[in-house]
């Protein structure tokens, strides 16, 4: 995400999964877009920038969906993102049932390009956040990035951190994703 350089994972049906704190919305407090947003966000990817839509945005669970723009008046940019998914592998949503305290081997590749790892935990039963122990810091910047398994499956969506501590949070996608985009 250009503007407020969050970073994302493409998944199957050409979703996108980032951070909601990355994605550029403004809610009135309710359920509706306040007046004169227009609610495209530009990407950048390796066929270049492209604007896509928030499909599903959760500002408590800290996820957004992001897909493509459905209004005719940008017909081309939506051939452009159909096309960029057409040509790149999307990432498998891990269906795991993790247990309390069970030590999860994680990587997550950070906005300044190289992987760090480490693990996760989550500390409830059911819980949608991961708890992320890292072996080097993960910085600002580095949110909406997926964390993977060691199978290379999604299993988090990183999006709070501490630095000093190399502690940082991830939410489970099909634990806080609406239940007709998991259905898909």
């Amino acid at each position: 995400l250009i503007e407020n350089i969050g970073r994302g994972a493409l998944i199957k049906n050409n979703m996108i999964l980032t951070a909601s704190h990355c994605v550029n919305y403004d809610l009135l407090g309710e359920m509706s877009l306040a007046e004169g947003v227009n609610n495209i966000e530009e990407i950048n990817t390796w066929s270049g920038n492209l604007k896509v839509q928030p499909l599903s945005i959760d500002a408590i669970s800290d996820i957004a969906i992001l897909g493509s723009l459905d209004s005719q008046d940008y017909d081309s940019d939506y051939d452009l993102f159909e096309e960029f998914c057409k040509n790149t592998p999307p990432m498998n949503i891990s269906r795991r049932e993790l247990k309390v305290n069970e030590k999860l081997k994680i990587h997550v590749y950070t906005h300044e390009l190289k992987w760090i790892s480490g693990f996760g935990e989550i500390s409830f039963p059911g819980s949608h956040s991961l708890l992320l122990y890292m072996d080097d810091p993960l910085i600002p910047g580095t949110s909406g990035s997926g964390i993977y398994d060691e199978k290379g499956e999604l299993v988090g969506i990183f999006n709070k951190t501490s630095p000093e501590r190399n502690f940082g949070m991830a939410t489970r996608p099909l634990l806080a994703l609406p239940l007709w985009i998991c259905r898909k």
